[in-house]
C-alpha cells in the first residue's frame, strides 16, 4: 500500500502541475486532500461502491461533501432499488439527495454500477 503521505504528495504535485483536474474521492477520504482543493475540483463519491445506504444516511453524506467544498457529487444508486426494479424509490431516493444540491446550484452525478443489470438491459 502507498502511505498516505506519498499518495497526498503525489495528487498535490499532479494538481499544481496540471496534470489532474478532478479528483473524485470518498468523503471520508476528502480532509486528507484539502491542501490541494485550490488546485483541483474535488468530487464527492457517495455510497460508493456498492450502494446499499438509506437514503438518510446518503443524505448526510452528502451534506458533508457539500461542507467540505465539493462542487460536485457522485452517487451510486442503490442496487437493491436497481435489482428489484424499484423505479419509484429511485426516484424519490435521488430527489431526497438533491436537496442539499439544488439551493447551492451544485452538480449531481448518479452511477450504475453495470455488474448488476442483465444483459438484455445492456
Amino acid at each position: 500500500f502507498i502511505a498516505k503521505k506519498e499518495l497526498q504528495d503525489f495528487f498535490y504535485n499532479s494538481a499544481r502541475g496540471g496534470k489532474i483536474d478532478n479528483l473524485c474521492l470518498q468523503t471520508s477520504l476528502i480532509h486528507y486532500f484539502s491542501a490541494i482543493h485550490g488546485y483541483v475540483n474535488i468530487i464527492g463519491l457517495i455510497d460508493y461502491p456498492f450502494g446499499l445506504s438509506c437514503t438518510k444516511a446518503r443524505v448526510q453524506d452528502i451534506d458533508f461533501a457539500v461542507k467540505a467544498g465539493c462542487k460536485t457529487v457522485d452517487i451510486v444508486l442503490n442496487h437493491s432499488y436497481i435489482i428489484n426494479d424499484d423505479l419509484d424509490l429511485i426516484e424519490k431516493d435521488i430527489r431526497q439527495c438533491q436537496t442539499k444540491l439544488l439551493p447551492n446550484n451544485l452538480e449531481l452525478r448518479v452511477i450504475v454500477d453495470y455488474r448488476i443489470i442483465e444483459d438484455r438491459l445492456v
